[in-house]
């Protein structure tokens, strides 16, 4: 297989899988147990932030992405970002947030970009 095949077919597979598949291989090449467990909780903590901190609400801001516990937009913190501001702007600007809002809504972002399926759970 060519790597944009290996690429592709990782994509498919969920986190969990990814995981396990990770560390099988890595395992396989002789890496210590105590990294693959490093790698797994990295790997756990930037892919589920996004859904520790993000809500999608239809009963706030029509359903948008947001910021869980406030009414700030995801697309907001991004265009701020996008638009030169710093996190300590954006801090600043909103200070209902912290820097792990920022990050979840980089995270979050990432992974639509990826056009995977990801499924949020809607607050009613």
């Amino acid at each position: 297989m060519v790597t944009a095949e290996i690429e592709s077919s990782l994509l498919k597979l969920n986190p969990t899988d990814r995981a396990h598949l990770a560390e099988t291989l890595l395992q396989s090449l002789n890496i210590s147990d105590d990294r693959v467990e490093r790698l797994w909780v990295k790997e756990s903590e930037s892919r589920y932030a996004a859904y520790n901190r993000i809500e999608i609400n239809p009963l706030v801001c029509h359903g948008k992405p947001v910021v869980r516990g406030t009414r700030v937009p995801v697309a907001v913190v991004l265009g701020a970002l996008g638009g030169g501001d710093s996190f300590e702007q954006v801090l600043e600007d909103y200070p209902t947030l912290c820097r792990e809002d920022i990050l979840a809504s980089l995270d979050f972002a990432g992974q639509l970009s990826r056009f995977e399926e990801h499924t949020l759970e809607m607050a009613v």
